[in-house]
């Protein structure tokens, strides 16, 4: 059972105009920040690319990053059909209470650069901002005994 406020960012994902981006902060503008991307060899988050403003096409991906607790463990993916999402018991306790911001985003200044990630060089003044919580999370995140980044490799881009 979907909440309300999720039933409204999917309707905005459905006319396909549009794109997500999730944070635990909410501003009137979002600024390009430095995009960081866990490397599995070195055990290390390196940066990624230019400093970017990061949305995705996807509501289930900026509710996670949106709710989810940042001091604990969680991760996410996408394989072209399906969605993955995991995190650790204590990040999902941590992030029960946790109220976020879905940003609802035209697609003018964007550039794809994957099937799940695009990237805007400029300020972006979101078009909507819809509050989110814990209710909204996707249903299938996987409970995982991780508790650090150092014990895998987690893709936290957004």
């Amino acid at each position: 059972m979907s909440s309300s406020t999720k039933q409204k960012l999917m309707a905005y994902q459905k006319k396909n105009i549009y794109l997500f981006h999730g944070s635990s902060r909410y501003v009137k503008e979002l600024e390009p920040r430095q995009p960081l991307t866990w490397n599995e060899e070195t055990q290390q988050m390196l940066l990624d690319g230019n400093p970017a403003v990061v949305a995705t096409s996807f509501v289930d991906i900026a509710i996670f990053r949106a709710v989810i607790a940042r001091e604990g463990w969680s991760t996410f993916g996408y394989d072209g059909k399906n969605f993955s999402f995991e995190a650790s018991e204590k990040t999902i306790e941590q992030s029960r209470k946790t109220i976020g911001y879905v940003y609802v985003l035209s697609k003018d200044s964007f550039e794809k650069v994957n099937s799940m990630e695009w990237r805007s060089a400029e300020k972006v003044k979101p078009i909507k901002v819809i509050e989110v919580g814990f209710e909204d999370l996707p249903q299938n995140i996987q409970i995982v005994e991780k508790q650090s980044y150092s014990e895998s490799s987690p893709n936290p881009k957004f």
